[in-house]
């Protein structure tokens, strides 16, 4: 992903890196949430599923990328934002560059030590917990 540097915009609930023939966003915590790239637009689910829509003849195709297909996507996004960072120190590219489609949960030990911190706790409305 050579040539000029993308325009960084921030927004209170996101950013995006743009260039003239794409277009990636991000949340804040630096999780892809849409790319727009050769005419088709892409969306992360909170999974990290890929959905995919295009229109072609005035007619809206949708689909869900296939799983082997996934990860060429989330590496051109990776690497735009490691170039972009390099001319561009901003914080929420870093965020973005440590990003990693299975880092949203941690794993072994310190999902253990997760797990036993909220084994007491349960929900007593929508937004508080009790905990023992």
């Amino acid at each position: 992903m050579s040539g000029p540097a993308p325009t960084f915009r921030r927004t209170a609930q996101s950013f995006t890196l743009s260039w003239p023939e794409r277009v990636y966003s991000f949340d804040l915590e630096g999780r892809p949430l849409t790319w727009f790239e050769s005419g088709t637009l892409y969306k992360r689910s909170l999974g990290s599923e890929v959905l995919g829509r295009r229109q072609e003849g005035g007619q809206r195709q949708r689909w869900k990328v296939p799983d082997h297909q996934i990860a060429p996507h989330f590496d051109r996004l990776h690497t735009a934002v490691l170039a972009a960072l390099a001319a561009q120190p901003e914080p929420e590219l870093q965020r973005a560059a440590a990003w990693t489609p299975s880092g949203c949960w941690p794993s072994g030990a310190a999902l253990l030590r997760l797990i036993a911190q909220w084994a007491f706790c349960r929900p007593t409305s929508i937004s508080r917990w009790w905990c023992n």
